[in-house]
C-alpha cells in the first residue's frame, strides 16, 4: 500500500476510514499505462508552499478532503487553500448553490483541521473565475509566498485554453493528480500544443493520493431523489444542505 493511502492522520483521519476498502482496492489495482509514484518533496519546489485547490465544491466532499490532506502530506506544502470558482468557465451547470453556501460548506467542512483554508477570492470577484487572475490577487495579498496549483490530469488537454497559461506555469507549480488507468493517454494528446520540456515537467509533477470514488455530480442527485448523502460529506455539511433546502429540486 502506498504512503498516499496508509498515511492520513489527524482531524480527517476518523472520517477516511469509512473508505479504507475502498482505497486499498484502488491501490491494489495497478495503472495499465504508467508506474505511479508518489511525489517526492523537492529543494525549491513545492516544499513549504501554499497548495491551491480550485473548484466549484458543489458540494465539497471528502474526496476533495483525503485528496487535499495526501496532497499536502506527499508535497510537504505548509497549507491547503481551497478557492472555489464563482462561475467555472470550464464547467456547465444550470443552477449551481450560490457562492456563498458553498462558502460556508468549505468553512465548515475543513473547521478545526489543521492547515486547512477557504479563499473567498473568487466568489467575492464574481463572474467567471479564471486561475490568472487568481494568482495575481493572492500574490498581491501574500507578497513573497510560493504556490502550488493542484489539477487533475483530465484537465491537461484543455490547459492550453487557460487564459494565459503560459504565465500560469511561471507564476506557480504544478501538481497533477494521476489519472488511474488513463494518464498516458492524456500525455498522448499534449504534443501539438506544449514543448517536449514542458510536457516533462507535467510527467514530472504526478502525485498519486487515494482514489476515492465520490463525486458532487452524484451527491446532488441522491438529495433530488430523496437519498441519504451520509459518509459521503462532512456530518456538517449534510446538515446544512438539509437545512437550506440545497439541490432539492434542479
Amino acid at each position: 500500500m502506498s504512503r498516499a493511502a496508509r498515511g492520513l492522520d489527524g482531524p480527517l483521519a476518523h472520517e477516511s476510514k469509512i473508505y479504507c476498502k475502498m482505497i486499498c482496492m484502488a491501490q491494489q489495482t495497478p495503472s495499465d499505462d504508467l508506474t505511479l509514484r508518489p511525489f517526492a518533496p523537492r529543494r525549491g519546489g513545492a516544499v513549504g508552499t501554499t497548495l491551491l485547490f480550485g473548484g466549484t465544491f458543489d458540494p465539497v466532499h471528502h474526496g476533495h478532503l483525503i485528496t487535499a490532506q495526501a496532497a499536502r502530506e506527499l508535497l510537504g506544502a505548509a497549507d491547503v487553500l481551497f478557492v472555489p470558482a464563482s462561475r467555472s468557465p470550464h464547467k456547465a451547470q444550470a443552477r449551481p448553490a450560490s457562492g456563498a453556501d458553498r462558502l460556508e460548506m468549505l468553512r465548515l467542512a475543513i473547521a478545526g483541521v489543521p492547515r486547512f483554508g477557504v479563499s473567498h477570492v473568487e466568489v467575492e470577484r464574481g463572474g467567471a473565475s479564471y486561475t490568472i487572475d487568481t494568482l495575481h490577487a493572492l500574490k498581491a495579498t501574500y507578497p513573497g509566498k510560493n504556490f502550488t496549483l493542484l489539477m487533475g490530469a483530465d484537465q491537461l488537454p484543455k490547459l492550453y485554453t487557460w487564459r494565459n497559461v503560459r504565465q500560469i506555469v511561471r507564476l506557480a507549480e504544478l501538481a497533477i493528480l494521476a489519472r488511474r488507468g488513463g494518464t498516458e493517454a492524456v500525455f498522448s494528446q499534449l504534443r501539438e500544443q506544449w514543448t517536449d520540456a514542458e510536457i516533462r515537467r507535467f510527467r514530472d509533477a504526478l502525485l498519486e493520493t487515494p482514489g476515492v470514488d465520490i463525486s458532487a455530480t452524484d451527491i446532488r442527485r441522491r438529495v433530488r431523489e430523496g437519498l441519504s448523502i451520509d459518509f459521503l460529506t462532512p456530518p456538517k455539511v449534510v446538515d446544512y444542505i438539509k437545512l437550506h433546502g440545497l439541490y432539492e429540486a434542479q
